[in-house]
C-alpha cells in the first residue's frame, strides 16, 4: 500500500479503515476508529483532487497571521495528535508575503506532494506530534522520575507527546533546514506566552528572516516615517491595509463614543 492509501501492484484501487494500520502499525492509531477516521478523509481528500479535481482544502494567510493560526491547530488540531508522526500540516511559503495552509497531509506523500493534494510546493514548514526517542519500548519505564521536561530550552528532550516544527527548502533529498520541539504539557496546552509562544514566534523569524512582532498602529506609523515601506509585516499586511478598530464608534455595552476610536491591531 502506498502513501496515498493505494494497492501497489493494482492502479485504482484504495484502502480505507483498519486496513491502512499496515502504514503505521506500532507507530500510530490507525487500527482504530479514533485513527483511521483521520486517513479515510485523507484519502477522501487525495480522490477528489484525482477523479475531480478538487485540490486539498487550504487557506492563504498573511505570513502575519501565521503564528496565531499555528496556535490555534496545535491547541484543537486532533488528526496530528492521534495519527501522531502520521499525519501533519503543512506550510506552503510562496514569495509574496503569504503561505498556503492545508491540514493533516500524510508526512510519507511528501514527496509526491502535488499528485497527492493538487498543491505545488517549494519551501514548507510541516509539524505534526511526536513522542520523545526512547521514552518507550522494551525495557523503558514511562513512569520514571525524569519523564518530564518542563523548560523550553532542552524541549528537544521532552518525553510525551508534543509538537514538532520542521523547515524544508524542499520536499526532495537532503533538504531539512531546521526545526523546532514545543516543550511537552502535561495538560497538552500549549499556550503559555513565555513557554510556547516566545518561542515558536523566534523559529518562524528564523525561518522567514522578518520580524514578526505585532506592532500597534502608531508604532507602525513610526516606522513609515522613519524607514518608508522598509517596515515590518504586521504593519504592511495589517495597518497600511486599513485593518483594526474604524475611527468612526467604538461600542461598549450599548455605550457608543467616536472620540476614542483608534486603529491600532494587538
Amino acid at each position: 500500500m502506498s502513501a496515498k492509501y493505494e494497492a501497489e501492484n493494482v492502479p485504482n484501487m484504495f484502502f480505507a479503515g483498519t486496513v491502512t494500520h499496515s502504514l503505521d502499525y506500532r507507530k500510530a492509531a490507525g487500527g482504530f476508529i479514533h485513527g483511521f477516521r483521520y486517513t479515510a478523509q485523507a484519502l477522501s481528500r487525495h480522490l477528489e483532487w484525482r477523479y475531480h479535481g478538487m485540490p486539498w482544502p487550504s487557506v492563504v494567510l498573511p505570513i502575519s497571521d501565521l503564528l496565531d493560526h499555528l496556535v490555534k491547530r496545535i491547541n484543537e488540531a486532533s488528526g496530528p495528535y492521534q495519527m501522531f508522526g502520521v499525519l501533519a500540516d503543512f506550510v506552503l511559503i510562496r514569495g509574496d508575503g503569504t503561505i498556503v495552509y492545508l491540514e493533516e497531509v500524510p508526512i510519507d506523500a511528501m514527496g509526491t506532494f502535488k499528485e497527492m493534494t493538487g498543491h505545488e510546493i517549494g519551501s514548507f514548514i510541516l509539524w505534526n506530534f511526536e513522542y520523545g526517542e526512547g521514552y518507550s519500548g522494551p525495557g523503558e519505564d514511562v513512569l520514571r522520575r525524569d519523564r518530564a521536561i518542563g523548560d523550553p530550552l532542552i524541549a528537544d528532550q521532552s518525553n510525551f507527546l508534543h509538537p514538532v516544527l520542521y523547515f524544508y527548502s524542499s520536499p526532495h533529498g537532503d533538504s531539512l533546514k531546521s526545526y523546532h520541539h514545543i516543550v511537552e504539557n502535561f495538560l497538552t496546552d500549549w499556550t503559555d506566552r513565555k513557554d510556547h509562544i516566545l518561542p515558536l514566534r523566534r523559529f518562524l523569524e528564523s525561518v522567514f528572516e522578518v520580524d514578526l512582532t505585532n506592532y500597534f498602529a502608531e508604532d507602525c506609523f513610526e516606522f513609515i516615517l522613519l524607514h518608508g515601506t522598509d517596515i515590518p509585516p504586521s504593519c504592511q499586511q495589517h495597518y497600511l491595509q486599513g485593518y483594526g478598530l474604524s475611527d468612526d464608534v467604538v461600542e461598549v455595552e450599548g455605550y457608543a463614543d467616536s472620540s476614542n476610536a483608534c486603529s491600532s491591531h494587538i
